[in-house]
Order: C-alpha cells, then structure tokens, then sequence
C-alpha cells in the first residue's frame, strides 16, 4: 500500500467536518439516499462560472469554477482510499506527485477528494477500516477547513486540512492546501466547492 494512503488515514482521523453558518452557499444541491436517485446537480444550477464534475459512476459530482484545473481518477494505483480528484487553480501538481501532496502556487489552492472502499481491499489493515468507519462524523449542512495540519502534505512542509464525512453510507476525505497568499476569497471558494458536492449511495 502506498505511504501516502498511510498518512492519509491517519490524518483523517484527527479531523473531521464541522458546521458553519451565516455564509452563502451555492444554488441547493440534494444529497439523494435512494440508491437508483439520479445525482441532483446539473449545470443549469451551477452559478455563473462553475460547472459540474460528475465521477464514479454517475454517484459522485461536484461543482468547480470554470477556470481551475481538474483532473479525475488521478492515481489510480492508489486502492485504498480511492482519489477521485484533484482540482485547483491556477495549476496541478504533476501527476507523478498528486498522491504524496506539494505546496500549492503562492495566490493558490489545491483539493483533493479520497473515498474509503468497505469491505477494504487485501493488506489494508481491518483495525483501521473499523477505526474509519467510526470515528468519521456525518456530513454537517456546510462545511469548515478547522485548523491546517502540519505534515498533512507528504511533498511539502506547508500545513494544510484535513475534512472526513461520511454520506448516503459512503465515506470520504477531502484535503484541502492553500497558497501563502492565498486571499479570503479562495478559501470561500473552496468551501463552496466542497459544499457542492452531491453523492448517492453505491
């Protein structure tokens, strides 16, 4: 198993989401629970600028602005957990560094969104599936970045978030790093963007 999946569970579990309020957020979007319930984003409720990404199947999406870089599945060697995407502006890492995490451009931000597959592939330890699926809180109403977490980048000594929920019985991590001169209004954006995420079960 690669060492990044390693830190990346163990950061995880240090940080989980939490509420905030009195912000705008996009457009609602619905995070369905039935099974065959069609994602509820579409670009004709993303706000002017974004646009909607949809993954794994169908049964993830999420809303980015237009301008950032995306990029889906980008290890897919790395198993457990599963990186869905990396996405940040004004530029990605290589793709040979995605999974070990770099420092993002000085005015810049990166995400990266992981999910845990249960039951858990072969060498990933059972005790550490179970810890995950316990410790990871429930998808709050909007989400918060809390505090950076030194180490969390394994290319970079530059803090950054750790955000684990869990949602329509599926679990998941984001990692968050902004530049350090990232403005007030990045950041906003990235919580819109993590907020815009919709997801239905597998």
């Amino acid at each position: 198993m690669p060492r990044p999946t390693i830190r990346a569970f163990l950061l995880v579990l240090l940080v989980g989401a939490s509420c905030t309020s009195g912000r705008t957020s996009v457009p609602p979007v619905t995070h369905s629970t039935r099974p065959n319930a069609p994602i509820a984003s579409s670009e004709s409720s993303s706000p002017p600028g974004w646009s909607v990404r949809t993954l794994s199947n169908g049964t993830v999406s999420v809303q980015v602005p237009s301008r950032w870089a995306f990029r889906p599945d980008p290890v897919p060697d790395l198993v457990e957990p599963v990186m869905l995407f990396v996405t940040g502006e004004p530029r990605l890492p290589p793709a040979k560094r995605v999974a070990c995490g770099v420092t993002p451009p000085r005015g810049g931000a990166l995400v990266w969104l992981y999910e845990f597959v249960f039951p858990p592939p072969p060498g990933f330890p059972a005790s550490n599936a179970a810890r995950v699926r316990r410790t990871t809180p429930r998808r709050p109403p909007h989400f918060s970045l809390g505090r950076a977490i030194p180490g969390a980048l394994e290319c970079s000594r530059r803090p950054a978030y750790n955000v684990g929920f869990r949602t329509a019985g599926r679990i998941f991590f984001a990692k968050v790093a902004l530049g350090p001169q990232a403005p007030t209004t990045l950041r906003r954006t990235v919580l819109l963007l993590l907020d815009s995420l919709a997801v239905r079960p597998l």
